[in-house]
């Protein structure tokens, strides 16, 4: 919910609830209403998603990047060669610092129950599993060494066929002074990369 606040635009959950509707549709094996929401089976529907649609990841961060997943589908791994971000990225107006994110998080399919007449996870025990990392606080000014950040899901969980891990990336604002960093309420920017 914090990375949602941070970096998703008014918007955001109306066109994810759109995304889902598009997706609940695909299914045609049950009657209306009824119908799964099968994300597994769907995933280029909410691949390249930027949370705010005003301002895309692309457009403020151009540096090369590689993104990658382990077999089990629980650690993603964001690697960002050496660049020079005054080339490379596009900084609100005021701002001397930034962070890279790459959070995860693990979204299952969605079906119909007729005992309880709502839709439910099917498996509830993996659904929102999620982990954030940050790099450190890097100087706009100067070249910055090559990072590595990479969140892993809490616990040993086992994934399923029937669920969806989605890896977002992103870069932050920040404004040094003295000793203290302050985010930029604008000009941050977050994107579903990859859904595995």
């Amino acid at each position: 919910s914090q990375i949602v606040k941070q970096f998703g635009d008014s918007r955001l959950t109306g066109r994810l609830t759109a995304i889902m509707k598009q997706i609940n549709l695909e299914d045609q094996s049950e009657a209306r209403g009824r119908r799964a929401i099968e994300i597994s089976t769907q995933r280029q529907y909410l691949e390249s998603l930027d949370f705010d649609a005003n301002l895309s990841l692309s457009s403020v961060f151009n540096a090369p990047y590689t993104l990658s997943n382990n077999i089990d589908r629980t650690i993603s791994t964001f690697e960002i060669p050496a660049f020079n971000p005054k080339s490379l990225i596009n900084p609100p107006a005021g701002a001397t610092h930034f962070r890279l994110v790459n959070a995860i998080t693990v979204v299952s399919d969605w079906v119909y129950n007729d005992n309880t007449g709502k839709y439910e996870p099917t498996d509830p025990s993996l659904n929102e599993l999620s982990d954030v990392k940050y790099s450190g606080y890097l100087d706009l000014n100067a070249l910055t060494a090559s990072t590595t950040i990479t969140p892993t899901l809490p616990g040993t969980p086992t994934m399923t066929s029937t669920v969806s891990v989605l890896s977002c990336i992103g870069i932050e604002f920040y404004q040094k002074v003295g000793a203290n960093y302050y985010l930029f309420a604008t000009g941050n920017a977050l994107k579903v990369d990859e859904v595995f």
